[in-house]
């Protein structure tokens, strides 16, 4: 599989399956190997020179029309929300975007380790929609650097790899054995692969090592978390639970902690 057409698996492999970011790609017939890409947080603001000393383009962002958001997304950087799973499953791509090939990736897993294929429905549905086999090599977040930097060692990458920010050595590694996407995904190129199009262009900066795209961020909503408080208690005490300010959320947090009971 060339590099184009791994793109566009990737593109989808990142955004359905949760598989992370591009890394190395294995050479296409003649037993030579490709390096590959991949990085999960920044290392250098976007905008930095590159080697040759021109301004990166950071890839552009043409928004997922294929089903309407109920909560759009808004310009202060909030993601479109949705109340229900749309009636009828949109798609990405007129044909599967795969080949007959087989590729591999390195993941961490952190809730155990799922059934294998062959007894997994759902892993068999994103190869089935890929059009390829998807093979994962997997590891809990404790001893994933372990491993990774095993493969790097042994010469043993697989196609996509999961690069955590601190992974030593971090831009010599990347330099070394991944691919730079920058020529492929900059500015207007990254037009031809929708998946990774849809990714907002302030958090492929999380992508650029040295003032190269060197990886596809992982697309992570920008609220991790939410406050939720008792409207029973607030009204007791006469708060209002409504949070416009930093203010409203002091003063709502002051007026429910209760120091007698901790």
């Amino acid at each position: 599989m060339d590099r184009r057409g791994f793109l566009r698996v990737g593109g989808v492999t990142a955004a359905s399956a949760a598989v992370g970011v591009l890394g190395a790609c294995g050479g296409s017939g003649s037993g030579a190997k490709e390096s590959g890409s991949a990085a999960s947080g920044p290392t250098a603001s976007a905008g930095s020179s590159s080697a040759a000393g021109s301004k990166l383009a950071l890839p552009d962002f043409v928004p997922y029309t294929g089903v309407k958001a109920d909560l759009p997304a808004t310009a202060a950087g909030a993601d479109p929300g949705f109340l229900t799973f749309p009636k009828d499953n949109p798609t990405l791509y007129a044909k599967k975007p795969g080949s007959s090939k087989e590729f591999s990736a390195m993941i961490t897993i952190s809730l155990g380790t799922p059934p294998p294929v062959g007894s997994n429905k759902y892993w068999q549905a994103i190869n089935a929609a890929l059009g390829t086999q998807m093979n994962l090599v997997m590891a809990p977040p404790d001893d994933y650097p372990a491993k990774f930097s095993s493969a790097v060692a042994s010469g043993d990458l697989p196609d996509v790899a999961l690069l955590l920010m601190n992974t030593p050595k971090l831009p010599q590694v990347v330099e070394a054995e991944f691919q730079d996407l920058t020529d492929f995904v900059s500015g207007s190129a990254v037009r031809k692969y929708q998946a990774l199009a849809n990714i907002t262009t302030q958090r492929w900066k999380s992508a650029v090592i040295d003032g190269r795209i060197r990886g596809v961020p992982q697309t992570r909503s920008a609220i991790a978390s939410i406050f939720s408080a008792r409207s029973d208690v607030c009204q007791q005490r006469g708060l209002d639970p409504v949070i416009k300010s930093s203010q409203d959320l002091l003063t709502l947090c002051r007026g429910l902690t209760d120091l007698k009971k901790s």
